[in-house]
């Protein structure tokens, strides 16, 4: 199906919550995968399939709200920070300057800490 690559994929599923305060709301399921090639599944399932090397979108179907390749990497971040810098490192991809400064924030924290003690 794919190249032999290195993508970031995320698939969205919306439920509807049947008990509780929130019930007939719909609740959002993120899974985030980092993968070296892409199938058939994933592009007919999944929301989102970004080649991090290129930095581009495969698949983006949230394109018609405007949103852009680092709103997504940002919100990768958010959630996904240790996990997403190791797959990085793995591929050789550009480490962006966002996780690189949560990174020092996190030592910085972390000596603050130890001195502390």
């Amino acid at each position: 199906m794919s190249s032999k690559g290195a993508y970031l994929i995320l698939t969205h599923v919306h439920q509807p919550i049947n008990k509780g305060p929130d019930k007939g709301k719909m609740q959002t399921h993120e899974t985030c995968e980092f993968v070296d090639r892409y199938k058939r599944k994933h592009l007919q399932g999944s929301t989102i399939i970004m080649d991090v090397v290129k930095r581009e979108f495969i698949k983006n179907t949230y394109r018609q709200d405007g949103l852009s390749y680092d709103q997504v990497e940002e919100h990768v971040i958010k959630g996904y920070a240790d996990k997403y810098a190791k797959f990085l490192e793995l591929v050789n991809a550009p480490i962006p300057e966002a996780l690189l400064l949560e990174k020092e924030e996190v030592e910085e924290l972390i000596e603050q800490g130890r001195k502390e003690e």
